[in-house]
């Protein structure tokens, strides 16, 4: 049938802010001083106050489904934004990094009523990178059963997962 060749384009984009908030009231320093009602934690980047920033957010992504293989690719952060804090003469800084996410998969039927369909992604911020592999099983095309390796490198193993959808 015409429908085994059909292909989609997607794609995304993603603009906004984010805000954060730094409680210095709930932190403590190796050199502070804590006595009740008193908080000096002798650091000049953190406030005993709450202290709050915005930074923008932009991001975009594209995929591309067919009927069994599917492929994307998505940039987190595209504009490098940081989110700034005053205290005292200070000014801390967080810096958002640019990641990358690219995945794929494709599905397997090995039998009328269940296929199975290996995936990867792939994370990175260019200096550290992120690999997953995923098998999941559909039965009936309504449940899904299937487990998840993640790490950064051949040692370390970041997570093991298994997945039950109903």
């Amino acid at each position: 049938p015409s429908h085994d060749k059909a292909w989609s384009l997607s794609a995304g984009a993603e603009a906004g802010l984010v805000q954060m908030a730094l409680d210095g009231s709930r932190m403590i320093t190796p050199e502070g001083t804590y006595q009740p009602g008193s908080i000096q934690h002798n650091d000049p980047f953190l406030t005993s106050g709450n202290i709050q920033s915005v930074a923008p957010v932009f991001s975009a992504g594209i995929s591309v489904h067919g009927r069994r293989f599917y492929s994307g690719i998505s940039l987190q952060q595209i504009a490098w934004s940081d989110a700034r804090f005053q205290a005292a003469a200070q000014t801390s800084r967080i810096r958002f990094s640019r990641i990358m996410n690219l995945y794929g998969g494709y599905a397997i039927r090995l039998a009328p009523r269940f296929s199975l369909q290996p995936s990867v992604l792939i994370r990175t911020d260019w200096t550290k990178w992120q690999g997953e592999i995923n098998l999941l099983g559909e039965i009936n095309n309504n449940i899904y059963l299937g487990m998840t390796f993640r790490g950064y490198n051949q040692r370390s193993l970041d997570a093991v997962c298994g997945m039950l959808w109903l």
